[in-house]
């Protein structure tokens, strides 16, 4: 009687061995592997708000600048280029576009004439965090002796693209 009790005990342990590789098997057999891929697309931004700078009424030889900044935002993922485009002012009546400026304040301000296009900054590295880069500068207009009274008005469109 305890052979045969030591057999089916013996058989029950072997039953149960079994089962449990059995199990582990499935279990391995069962698994899967995900993968994952994902295209990161060129991109690039460019935010600001629309800005009116009204220098008003000015004497001729006057120069100032404005009080109003222009902040523009450039976000991408690959080098890019702040550029522009203006129109405006009148050459014909002593007004040429290029006493429209645009500069930085620092120390001083180093101003640049706007002409009919141009380049703000180029080759710029991408975005150095996911809020991009912020670009602020003033304009600053001078009025010479050679303008004819009366308004002039210019408008200046900012581009930014890839370089």
């Amino acid at each position: 009687m305890k052979k045969a009790s030591m057999l089916v005990l013996a058989i029950l342990l072997i039953s149960l061995a079994a089962m449990v590789q059995m199990d582990a098997a499935e279990t391995v057999q069962a698994a899967n592997t995900v993968s994952v891929t994902v295209t990161a697309k060129e991109k690039i931004t460019l935010t600001m708000a629309d800005a009116t700078i009204d220098f008003e009424q000015l004497d001729p030889g006057t120069t100032t600048t404005s009080n109003t900044a222009i902040t523009a935002n450039v976000r991408s993922n690959k080098a890019w280029d702040l550029t522009y485009t203006a129109s405006g002012m009148d050459p014909d009546a002593g007004m040429p576009l290029s006493q429209l400026k645009w500069g930085v304040l620092s120390n001083g301000f180093d101003a640049t004439s706007f002409a009919a296009s141009g380049t703000f900054l180029s080759n710029q590295p991408k975005a150095p965090s996911n809020a991009g880069q912020d670009i602020t500068h003033y304009y600053t207009i001078e009025v010479p002796w050679t303008a004819d009274p009366g308004a002039y008005s210019a408008t200046v469109t900012y581009s930014a693209t890839f370089h």
